[in-house]
């Protein structure tokens, strides 16, 4: 009898506990102190401007700098698709240049699934949002003999003229030998 009282009571606290959890907020904003006088002095607007350009220019490098580096993805991936030409839409002029750094990629031999390990990319350019980029790739095949082969390199793009994404001009991607990896 005992125990069941000591159960009943906790399972009683658990319930409130969890009525108090789900509870909506009130209505009414929380009293909040205001900052402490710190003694500093407030900054100028012009320094606020140039800390919001600053921070501007940072997000905007970021973003390019992802977004490099998902075109790189996005083409391996329609490189590894049902029409892989469709993948040369992602290159400078819509074709591979000549020397063909990923020609190790285009062989005649279909690959089952591909697994893309990318850094981050690395501007190549000194602009505060860079033009033109590399981004480093390692990649794993595995071919429809069911085997594997690893590759790495890097892809170089820049950003496209019409300003909307990137585009790749050049490739050097080699094969891994066995058991570097």
């Amino acid at each position: 009898m005992r125990n069941r009282l000591i159960l009943s009571i906790v399972v009683l606290l658990a319930l409130v506990l969890a009525w108090r959890a789900c509870r909506p907020l009130p209505a009414t904003p929380l009293d909040i102190p205001p900052p402490a006088d710190t003694g500093a002095e407030p900054k100028s607007p012009e320094a606020t401007d140039t800390a919001d350009a600053a921070l501007i220019d940072d997000g905007a490098r970021s973003l390019a700098l992802a977004g490099a580096r998902s075109a790189v993805h996005a083409y391996l991936a329609a490189l590894a698709g049902p029409d892989p030409q469709q993948a040369d839409q992602w290159w400078a002029k819509g074709r591979p240049g000549r020397s063909r750094g990923d020609a190790i990629l285009r062989t005649k031999e279909p690959f089952r699934s591909l697994r893309i390990t990318s850094a981050s990319a690395r501007p190549l350019d000194a602009d505060p949002v860079p033009r033109v980029v590399e981004v480093p790739v390692r990649l794993r095949l595995a071919l429809a003999d069911g085997s594997t082969r690893l590759v790495q390199g890097d892809y170089r793009l820049r950003a496209r003229k019409d300003g909307e994404g990137w585009e790749i001009t050049s490739a050097a991607l080699q094969a891994e030998l066995p058991g570097r990896h």
